[in-house]
């Protein structure tokens, strides 16, 4: 049975297997590649093995705190037990084995002894021989076709190791062309390039099969670059060439996936993904390969990891499939070891690695990821205490703001994407979720493996040109020049605002949507006072060319309690009093109801409502053709007062409501309005404009004068430089009627960032012999305390379970 996933790729076509558009988009970084150099030649080991890396292995050898240590004793316990089912399970796709083998493979080179040689041997052994147990001789030249390519992550990097750390000991000699010959099999099988079969999304960077592939090539080019006859030089040339030169070169252009660290299909499958794509770039760049960009999006990996935390750090924003009984996963320490692995900025280093250090993360996994990591690890230094709290992640088209980066603070996510990838990626232009502390007060519960837009809180409308299943939730089809943010910002006084432009979701195939237009408009006002933070959420969905038979869709699902009264609800959610109030509609009438909890959707897959967790839900359906709301979402340790809205308006509509101490009035003007005057309560006010007329720059000029209790403020268009940013146009009014624009806090940018030059063959590598160092006071990245890092347990049975839980998708 095909499931509901490639259906719905059949309608994406080639569209979803590139990402930098028809004609190729600047690029992050000067040169992203050039043509493959010769194939290199030389001895090993040549993969991470530099003179400092090992030295600094051997010297955190001797801190018990470092991963290193952990691996040495790991290796320990398999040496001891050697046929203990922890160790000879590698699971149904051989990536229980890398636990051991990489401990083991860290033991060796740090000491050289008999015990760990003859282990990653016998781990060598396994990866060309046996498929899912160790001795059952299933493996071999297909060992990475289960779960179309998925082990090919699980053999080909870790063989390509063991080919490279144990080249040149004598019970490797007959297991060497052995290897050679699985890892042509291996290759070719997965290439795009070499029909009829092949690996899944071989061409599509920023999916984690993808990112499997590309560390596993990668590897094994490098490892037996020289010694493969032509077929090793024709992979060089690919791997450099096509695979990075090209495919990967892509994915790092401006706009495309990789751009701004995020992972479209969510940090489920991000970071695995991330570390082996700094691997490969790593142990290319180091055989010669000149390669680009990687050294500002490892930046960009780490900018990411701190804005994407919950206010209170326990959680870290998913943002697609997530197999999770809470609203966001705990913090992951191996996109911070990606970033330590390869070329990153050397600051951006210091905070991962203090990061790592304050959130008490630790690997007891990917061991051999976590020695490579700590043997670059610099000296740690806080994140900027000043730092923008907003950071635009211009390829998921994620916009992270915060109010402040307290633990108390008001923590906005709101995306606005097409749907890029075809597996595990969301259909929610538009959604959002909001924490105030440790409170999450707005969360996405959608299952995982679901394509429905209903399962979380962006709009919808039922479109008569998707396929009757897909309906009513978003499609497959919108493009990139669609489906946008049409602006973001956040400014000095902490507004925070973004209109989404959504309705190229409702396209199909070549059919534009049926929709004249889609836009949800958010916006944050967050007021930090002695209790702690107080914000509201204003939240405008404006569609036109619908009909009364499609109405627009909304929802917002809290964790909270929620108790309706009319067009007002609360709920208290631990902290915070929250509560949603319906300050507008054109029709429809809101509800309040608990869906049903459901780990997974059921046919129709496109009207699927289950949550995965348990919350409650704020609906409204709106009627067309033309469909407007306005919502307030308020949250504060007290009941937030009811916004008031202002009757008889011409022209515009305007709400005005109180956070905490400030006064705010939220100002929605008719669509395509030329000249603008509205009236707001007269007093120390926050105003923000939405739809504000400007000219073609996107500025506008505003006279206010006070009007007995009012102000009256009138906006024009404004033509070239000057005037105020009508995108939208956020001013602060004072009591006596003086408006001065509130200006744009520019969003964090990661530190500039310059890759290395390449390499000049191979790594100045050791052999494995020789013994521990000592360790000294900083030697370790983590904190010593609680292992909360990401990583599967410590057990195999556990690593094999979470394998196979990352690995799940809908494919059969």
């Amino acid at each position: 049975m095909v499931g509901p996933r490639v259906v719905a790729a059949l309608w994406v076509g080639a569209a979803v297997s590139t990402f930098a558009g028809a004609a190729a988009p600047a690029l992050l970084g000067e040169g992203i590649a050039e043509a493959a150099p010769p194939e290199p030649s030389g001895g090993h080991p040549r993969l991470f093995l530099d003179a400092a890396s090992l030295a600094r292995m051997r010297q955190l050898a001797g801190d018990s705190r470092s991963a290193v240590a952990r691996a040495i004793a790991y290796c320990d316990r398999v040496i001891a037990n050697p046929n203990d089912p922890d160790f000879v399970n590698g699971g149904a796709t051989g990536l229980g084995w890398q636990q051991p083998f990489g401990a083991c493979a860290i033991a060796f080179v740090v000491r050289g002894d008999a015990g760990s040689r003859a282990q990653a041997l016998r781990y060598f052994h396994t990866y060309l021989y046996d498929q899912s147990v160790i001795g059952d001789n299933q493996g071999g030249d297909d060992a990475v076709r289960p779960d179309a390519g998925y082990a090919m992550r699980a053999f080909a990097p870790y063989a390509a190791i063991a080919y490279d750390w144990l080249h040149d000991l004598p019970e490797a000699a007959e297991l060497l062309p052995v290897a050679r010959q699985r890892f042509k099999a291996w290759t070719d099988w997965y290439r795009p390039d070499r029909p009829p079969e092949g690996g899944f999304n071989g061409d599509t960077p920023g999916t984690n099969y993808h990112a499997g592939f590309a560390v596993g090539t990668a590897l094994i080019a490098v490892a037996q670059a020289g010694e493969g006859g032509a077929d090793s030089a024709e992979l060089w040339s690919y791997t450099v060439d096509t695979l990075f030169g090209s495919h990967m070169a892509s994915a790092f252009a401006d706009g495309a996936v990789l751009d701004g660290g995020d992972w479209f299909e969510g940090w489920q499958y991000g970071p695995l993904s991330v570390v082996e794509y700094a691997m490969a770039s790593r142990a290319l760049r180091e055989a010669g390969a000149s390669l680009g960009g990687y050294a500002q999006w490892e930046g960009q990996l780490v900018a990411r990891a701190f804005h994407a935390l919950t206010p209170d750090r326990s959680g870290s924003f998913v943002g697609g499939d997530a197999d999770l009984d809470t609203p966001y996963r705990v913090p992951s320490i191996l996109p911070l070891y990606a970033a330590l692995i390869d070329a990153v900025p050397p600051s951006a280093g210091q905070w991962a690695v203090q990061q790592i250090q304050d959130l008490h993360l630790t690997e007891t996994s990917f061991f051999l990821m976590a020695a490579l990591a700590e043997a670059r690890a610099p000296a740690p230094a806080p994140f900027p205490a000043d730092a923008s709290t907003w950071y635009y992640a211009k390829g998921s088209r994620i916009l992270y703001s915060r109010s402040d980066w307290s633990q108390d603070a008001a923590w906005l996510v709101t995306r606005c994407a097409p749907t890029r990838i075809d597996e595990h990626s969301f259909h929610d232009a538009g959604n959002l979720v909001w924490s105030r502390g440790a409170d999450n007060l707005i969360v996405d519960p959608t299952p995982y493996g679901s394509i429905s837009t209903l399962n979380g809180n962006a709009p919808t409308v039922r479109s008569n040109i998707i396929p009757e299943d897909w309906r009513p939730s978003h499609g497959y089809d919108g493009r990139d020049d669609e489906v946008d943010f049409l602006w973001r910002r956040q400014t000095a006084a902490g507004v925070v605002a973004a209109r989404c432009d959504w309705r190229g979701q409702l396209r199909f195939r070549d059919t534009p949507a049926d929709l004249s237009s889609a836009i949800r408009d958010v916006v944050m006002v967050p007021v930090t006072g002695a209790g702690g933070t107080d914000a509201a959420v204003i939240v405008v969905d404006r569609v036109t060319g619908s009909s009364a038979d499609r109405p627009l869709l909304l929802r917002f699902r809290t964790p909270g309690d929620l108790t309706q009264s009319g067009s007002s609800a609360t709920a208290r959610v631990g902290a915070s009093t929250f509560s949603i109030h319906l300050a507008y509609a054109s029709g429809g009438t809101p509800t309040v109801r608990t869906p049903p909890t459901s780990d997974s959707c059921t046919d129709p897959p496109g009207a699927c409502e289950v949550a995965r967790f348990p919350v409650h839900e704020w609906s409204l359906s709106v009627p067309g053709p033309t469909s407007e709301a306005v919502h307030v979402l308020s949250a504060g340790g007290a009941a937030a007062e009811a916004p008031y809205v202002a009757p008889g308006t011409v022209g515009y509509r305007s709400v005005e409501l109180k956070v905490g101490i400030r006064q705010v009035a939220v100002i929605v003007a008719d669509a395509g309005s030329r000249s603008l005057t509205y009236r707001a309560t007269l007093g120390d006010r926050t105003h923000v404009v939405l739809g504000a007329p400007a000219g073609a720059s996107g500025r506008a000029d505003v006279t206010a004068t006070a009007s007995g209790d009012h102000c009256e403020i009138t906006v024009a268009p404004h033509d070239g430089d000057g005037g105020m940013d009508a995108r939208p146009l956020i001013l602060t009014v004072d009591d006596q009627c003086q408006a001065v624009e509130d200006p744009t806090r520019d969003g964090f940018m990661p530190p500039p960032a310059e890759d290395p030059p390449p390499g000049n063959g191979f790594p100045d590598g050791g052999t494995g012999g020789g013994g521990g160092g000592g360790g000294d006071d900083d030697g370790a990245l983590t904190g010593g305390c609680c292992e909360t890092g990401g990583g599967a347990s410590s057990l195999a049975p556990a690593l094999i379970a979470g394998a196979l839980l990352l690995r799940r998708r809908r494919r059969d």
